[in-house]
């Protein structure tokens, strides 16, 4: 088996997944908020979508990571993941009063694990054609 080229350090490309992940959420929750607040979606379903966006986010940052990386490609992806999970538990830590596990932090432990697992994937699955 041929070794991947590796373009970025493990550290590095794991860090830019994470960026890139968290970057998606940021502009998905900022179309939802337009939505809320012209109307078209109701609040209700904001706790939804933002495991959606979450797990959207988780699944586009392990694939930037594992593209940067080059090789071990699902090892990065649960990395990517796995760094975004324990970021936002230590955001809602400080930033709610309570910071205890409920069923909201098991779904997002889920969406950000699974997506940066699938993330890593679908880059594994993805392949260069050959040049001849």
């Amino acid at each position: 088996m041929r070794q991947a080229k590796r373009s970025l350090s493990f550290p590095l490309a794991a860090l830019r997944g994470v960026c890139v992940g968290f970057a998606v959420i940021a502009v998905i929750f900022a179309v939802l908020s337009v939505l809320v607040s012209v109307g078209k979606l109701s609040a209700d379903l904001m706790q939804v979508a933002a495991l959606g966006s979450a797990a959207v986010g988780a699944v586009t940052g392990g694939v930037v990571g594992a593209t940067a990386f080059g090789a071990k490609k699902l090892i990065i992806g649960t990395v990517v993941g796995a760094a975004m999970l324990l970021l936002s538990l230590l955001i809602s830590a400080f930033s709610e009063f309570s910071a205890f596990p409920n069923a909201r932090h098991l779904l997002l432990t889920a969406a950000l694990l699974g997506g940066g697992i699938l993330g890593g994937v679908f880059a594994a699955g993805h392949k260069k054609p050959r040049k001849h």
